[in-house]
C-alpha cells in the first residue's frame, strides 16, 4: 500500500491502528511510505496511535494480528521489558526511514512525563532511559531538546544525573537571562540547588552589566532562605552601587513576608538574632519607620543597637515606645549617613562594657553572649588552633552541621572528608577535621577538630560541586572585624558540642 492508503486506514486519532499497522509493516511497503506515514502521525501528534501501530509489528516476525502473539499481549498489558523492545523498534524504524531524532523527541518527552491515564505511559520508563542515555552521550543535544520540549523542566533530574555542575549552571543562566522561558518553573527547580546557584552567580556577578545584575538578584531573592544566598544579598546591599539593583533589594531584610504577614514573637526574635550574627545594616529610615514599630517593637525594645558612621561604632541606642535614646537615656537623632545594626558584645570597649553587667532579661543572649577574640598566636598564624583536639560523636556532629548550616567541602570519590565550612558575608569559615569516611562512619565515631581558618569565598576553588581551599591564602585575622570572628568561632565551638 501507499502511504496515502495507510493513512486513510488510520481513521481518527483514537481509532485502532491494527489494520493500518499490518499494512505499515507489510514487506512490500517501502521505507519512503513508512516515513510519510510516521511524519503524518508525528505532525498530527497522534502519539498514542503510534504506540498502537508499533504493537502491530510482532517482534517474532509475524504481522498477522488475527493471531495475537505473546509479545502483543505482554506489551498491551504493560510489561516493561516487552515495551522497551517496542519502543526501541519505533526509534529504529523512524531512524531507518530517514526521520530525524528532533522530529520524534517531542513524543519521547511527552511519554517520559506521562501519567497512567495516557496511552504513552507504557513507554514512560523507556523514554526516560532514552533521554538519560542521550544526556550522558551528548549533553548539549539533550539540553537543547529539553529547552524546546520540557517547558516545566520536569526531566531536569536527567541532566543533573548526567552532569550536575553543568546542568545547574545552564538552568541558572536560563532562569536569569532566558527569553520566553518558564522562569517560575526554573526557579522552583533551582531551590533544590541553592548553594550551587550561589557558587556560580557570585563570581559571575561582577562581570555582568546592570540588566544582568538585576536578573541575577531577582533569581537570588527567590532563594534567599539559604544562608549563603542571604549572606551574598546582604553583602550586595552594602557594596552595590547600581541604583536599580539597590531598588530591587530595597529593604529586603525587613520584608514582612520573610517572617510572615503576622509574625509571632518567636519569628521576630529569630529575625533580630540573625541580624546580630550577620551584622545586617539598616538605614536610619528603615530603623525608624519599621524596626521600632509593629511587629518588631516588642522585641526591639529589649535590645541594644549600634550606630555606625564610616564603619565605626559611634553610639549605642535603645528604643522605647517608638522613640530612640542613647544609653544615658537621652533622646537622639540618627545621622542621615549612618547605619544601624543590632549591637554585638564583641564591639564593646572599656567605656561601654558595663552594659554586660546589667541585670536585664533579653529575648536572646545579646550582651551576655559568649565572645571569642583572636589571640596574638591566631593572628600570627591566620588560623585558630585553640580549638584543636576537641572531639564529638559523629551523630551529634552531623546534626549540628545541619542545624548551624555547615556543609562538607572536599569529599573525595570515597566520601572521605577533612573540611566542613559555613559561609557568611562573602567569608568562608573552614573547620579542619581529621579525615574520615563521611558516608559510613558510625554515629559514635569520634570526630576530632584540628584548626579553623577563614577564606574569601571568591578565592575558593570550585570543582564538581565541591569547594577546595588547598593552596588558597587564608584571610588575615588581624584585619577581620570582631563580630565576624566571634560569631564564626561561636559556630565552630557549637559544632563541636560546646559554646
Amino acid at each position: 500500500m501507499t502511504h496515502a492508503q495507510i493513512i486513510s486506514l488510520l481513521g481518527e486519532a483514537d481509532s485502532s491502528a491494527d489494520t493500518a499497522g499490518r499494512a505499515f509493516f507489510a514487506p512490500q511497503t517501502s521505507s519512503e511510505d513508512r516515513k510519510r506515514v510516521l511524519e503524518f502521525m508525528l505532525g498530527e501528534k497522534r502519539y498514542g496511535q503510534i504506540v498502537s501501530l508499533m504493537y502491530c509489528a510482532c517482534l517474532n516476525g509475524r504481522v498477522d494480528m488475527k493471531k495475537t502473539s505473546a509479545d502483543y499481549v505482554a506489551a498491551t498489558g504493560g510489561n516493561s521489558t516487552i515495551n522497551t523492545r517496542y519502543f526501541s523498534l519505533f526509534v529504529q524504524t523512524a531512524l531507518d526511514c530517514g526521520i530525524s531524532e528532533a522530529k520524534f523527541i517531542p513524543m519521547i518527552f511527552l511519554a517520559a512525563t506521562s501519567d497512567r491515564k495516557s496511552r504513552l505511559y507504557v513507554w514512560k520508563s523507556s523514554s526516560e532511559w532514552y533521554l538519560s542515555k542521550l544526556a550522558v552521550s551528548d549533553y548539549g543535544r539533550a539540553w537543547e531538546y529539553l529547552g524546546k520540549n520540557d517547558t516545566d523542566f520536569k526531566l531536569f533530574s536527567i541532566l543533573i544525573a548526567a552532569d550536575r555542575e553543568r546542568a545547574v549552571r545552564d538552568l541558572t543562566e536560563l532562569a536569569m537571562f532566558g527569553k520566553g522561558v518558564n522562569k517560575v518553573a526554573a526557579r522552583k527547580i533551582l531551590r533544590g540547588y541553592k548553594s550551587e546557584v550561589t557558587a556560580y552567580v557570585r563570581p559571575l556577578y561582577s562581570s555582568l552589566k546592570n540588566d544582568g545584575k538585576v536578573a541575577a538578584v531577582r533569581l537570588l531573592l527567590t532563594l534567599k532562605n539559604d544562608p549563603d544566598v542571604s549572606a551574598f544579598l546582604s553583602e550586595l546591599a552594602q557594596t552595590e552601587k547600581s541604583k536599580s539593583v539597590l531598588k530591587l533589594l530595597g529593604d529586603r531584610t525587613l520584608q514582612t513576608k520573610d517572617i510572615g504577614e503576622n509574625p509571632d514573637k518567636r519569628r521576630v526574635e529569630a529575625f533580630f538574632y540573625e541580624a546580630m550574627v550577620l551584622g545586617t545594616p539598616f538605614s536610619p529610615e528603615q530603623f525608624k519607620e519599621k524596626l521600632i514599630l509593629s511587629p518588631f517593637h516588642e522585641v526591639a525594645d529589649k535590645l541594644f543597637f549600634g550606630v555606625y558612621r564610616g564603619g565605626n561604632l559611634t553610639d549605642i541606642a535603645v528604643v522605647d515606645s517608638g522613640k530612640i535614646f542613647d544609653i544615658e537615656n537621652k533622646p537622639i537623632e540618627l545621622p542621615a549617613d549612618c547605619e544601624v545594626r543590632v549591637l554585638h558584645p564583641a564591639e564593646l570597649n572599656y567605656k561601654t562594657e558595663f552594659i554586660k553587667r546589667l541585670n536585664i532579661v533579653q529575648p536572646f543572649e545579646q550582651v551576655k553572649r559568649k565572645v571569642y577574640v583572636a589571640s596574638e598566636a591566631d593572628k600570627s598564624n591566620n588560623a585558630c588552633f585553640g580549638i584543636a583536639g576537641m572531639m564529638t560523636e559523629f551523630g551529634e556532629f552531623k546534626n549540628a552541621m545541619r542545624k548551624i548550616g555547615f556543609r562538607a567541602l572536599n569529599r573525595d570519590s570515597e566520601s572521605f572528608t577533612s573540611q566542613v565550612g559555613i559561609c557568611r558575608n562573602g567569608i568562608l569559615c573552614v573547620v579542619n577535621i581529621a579525615p574520615f569516611d563521611f558516608s559510613s562512619a558510625p554515629a559514635d565515631f569520634a570526630v576530632r577538630v584540628q584548626s579553623v581558618k577563614f577564606y574569601r569565598e571568591r578565592d575558593v576553588v570550585r570543582l564538581g560541586g565541591k569547594q577546595f581551599v588547598d593552596g588558597v591564602a587564608p584571610l588575615s585575622l588581624a584585619r577581620m572585624d570582631a563580630r565576624t570572628f566571634s560569631e564564626f568561632m561561636y559556630s565552630a565551638y557549637e559544632l563541636m558540642g560546646c559554646k
